[in-house]
């Protein structure tokens, strides 16, 4: 049996006691909320919720009311690994085929054009790449990605996929950048 999942806030009064605790997330049973990311702002959330069967990239505020998805790729793909820019206009995620090959990709959606526009892939080749992350002034990426001997590695680029260079050479797998 699965069980849901929930998200809390606890707002610390500074020491060890936490002042107010707050739920996030009331997801049924066979719905999971999953990789939560603050926006640059802390008034929004983005995050990864399964629903249906296929992970989409969702939205909620700092309290988990107005919960939005915010792009539809359809019961054929996986949304996951979400992450705003620095200044809030934009949401990275990954997505893949949910039944073919693990090559998954990077895409992007201006906040403003959320569930309006399909994303953009974002070029940072050779596939496979996730889990990127803006720097904060939003001229790099860092990214997982595999190396030419097929090493799982974490890399950085331009946001436009220029200048692509290997963070690190460790044998074992290396993520979450």
């Amino acid at each position: 049996a699965m069980i849901s999942s929930a998200w809390y806030r606890l707002r610390s009064t500074g020491g060890e006691a936490f002042r107010s605790v707050t739920r996030l997330t009331n997801t049924g049973v066979d719905d999971q909320a999953r990789q939560p990311f603050w926006s640059p702002f802390n008034n929004q959330i983005a995050y990864s919720y399964k629903r249906f069967g296929a992970y989409q990239i969702w939205t909620m505020t700092d309290t988990g009311q107005g919960p939005q998805r915010i792009v539809q790729s359809g019961p054929q793909y996986w949304d996951y690994f979400p992450a705003w820019s620095a200044d809030g206009k934009t949401v990275l995620f990954t997505e893949r085929n949910a039944e073919g090959p693990l090559r998954p990709w990077e895409m992007g959606i201006n906040y403003e054009n959320r569930n309006k526009t399909s994303a953009n892939q974002v070029k940072l080749n050779p596939p496979p790449v996730e889990n990127a992350h803006y720097s904060p002034d939003e001229q790099w990426l860092v990214f997982e990605g595999k190396s030419v001997d097929e090493n799982r590695d974490l890399f950085y680029s331009l946001v436009n996929g220029d200048q692509r260079t290997r963070l690190t050479t460790d044998p074992g797998v290396d993520f979450d950048p």
